[in-house]
């Protein structure tokens, strides 16, 4: 990594995480550039560890996803003499605290925000809970099942017949870049005043968050998200069409883009129906729409009507499953896939691609190459806070 994709270099993160929104954090802190040590227990490490098939490397995929990049340290956090040990490296050396463990179990270990903030008032600490610090709910765990289903994403997501999740883990990867947004905002803010800051995040605000439009909409018209499948709302044309070879992804939010999609597909006819004369009308009809737009283009394959469609300027995408983005010429083009490179087998060596950080520096790609820490690797440098807490 360079200067310019490394602007956080120098910067110390403990990350008392586990699962995905708090090593998330940890994760996107860790491919600006910043030093970023894992505390896991050491009988079982960060869960995700054992979640999923293992790669090329003997981790997890999740596992490897989430945490390349850091160090790793063990903690037995109910060891009196190793919990002194990792509050006296936090108070000695680190700039950032990302912490999503059981609530209340770091508080009862003695490294909990209130602790850490008063030992080291330049610290900044930031919480990663479930339910939010407040009401009856506070004290629960959460995971982002949980949330999608708490928030509504869930009830308003899928078809008429059922609701279903997001398969991203939406709130878990919002929850680490508001703890990410919210920690860089405190840092700003210390570097004014030299104040640190306690920062809370929460899986269910995150998730409240993003329905923001649907909850300004109950409240200005009563109506509750509409299952719709890959349809969207407000706007006609905007759905998945079946081409010939699969679905293409269409949007017309304005009367010039439906004019250029009714021209390009040669169906001017469209533009003079009753039905789809203009945005309300194309909205009421849609099924009745998408019925006249598949006739055509269910002749032809999607290559072909991304050139047609997408050279007349509307907006158009495949519908892709994952290993067709991966291969696609425009992921590759812009480099947002890394090679970690395996450790020699007997098999030959074998590369292990995961997602890098969707930011540019100066052009440049931020993020590390290298694969994620075994369990304890980095012990080496929690020693010495170890045997400072036993005197």
């Amino acid at each position: 990594m360079s200067v310019v994709t490394s602007p956080l270099a120098g910067m110390r993160v403990i990350e008392m995480g586990s699962s995905v929104a708090g090593p998330y954090a940890g994760w996107v802190f860790a491919q600006l550039g910043a030093e970023v040590i894992k505390v896991e227990d050491p009988r079982t490490g960060d869960a995700t560890r054992t979640w999923g098939p293992r790669n090329v490397h003997g981790e997890t995929a999740i596992f490897e996803t989430m945490n390349n990049g850091k160090k790793s340290i063990t903690v037995d956090l109910s060891d009196a003499v190793e919990s002194r040990a990792l509050a006296d490296l936090i108070v000695t050396t680190a700039d950032v605290v990302l912490q999503n463990l059981r609530p209340g179990f770091a508080e009862r270990c003695g490294v909990g925000q209130s602790q850490m903030t008063a030992a080291k008032p330049e610290l900044v600490y930031c919480d990663l809970g479930a339910y939010g610090k407040g009401g009856d709910m506070a004290h629960l765990p959460g995971y982002d099942p949980l949330m999608q289903g708490f928030t509504g994403i869930a009830e308003g997501t899928g078809t008429e017949h059922s609701p279903a999740r997001v398969v991203a883990p939406v709130t878990d990867f919002m929850t680490g870049m508001w703890a990410v947004i919210g920690a860089l905002a405190a840092l700003q803010g210390r570097a004014r005043t030299a104040a640190g800051s306690a920062v809370d995040v929460s899986l269910m605000e995150s998730g409240i968050a993003l329905m923001t439009m649907f909850v300004s909409s109950f409240q200005s018209t009563g109506q509750r998200p509409t299952r719709r499948g890959l349809q969207g709302p407000l706007v006609s044309p905007n759905d998945g069409y079946q081409a010939e070879d699969g679905l293409i992804m269409i949007v017309c939010g304005t009367n010039s883009l439906f004019g250029k999609l009714c021209r390009a597909i040669n169906r001017e006819d469209l533009l003079n129906d009753p039905l789809f004369v203009d945005p309300d009308t194309r909205l009421l009809n849609a099924p009745a729409l998408k019925e006249e737009l598949e006739s055509v283009l269910q002749t032809r394959s999607r290559a072909h009507w991304m050139d047609v469609i997408g050279d007349a300027g509307v907006p158009i995408s495949p519908v892709h499953h994952v290993d067709e983005m991966m291969q696609h010429p425009q992921a590759k083009a812009v480099g947002i896939m890394q090679s970690l490179q395996a450790e020699p087998s007997q098999d030959g060596d074998h590369d292990f691609e995961t997602v890098r950080l969707p930011v540019r520096f100066q052009q440049e790609r931020a993020g590390y190459d290298t694969k994620g820490p075994t369990l304890g690797e980095h012990n080496a440098l929690f020693t010495p806070f170890v045997e400072r807490a036993k005197l």
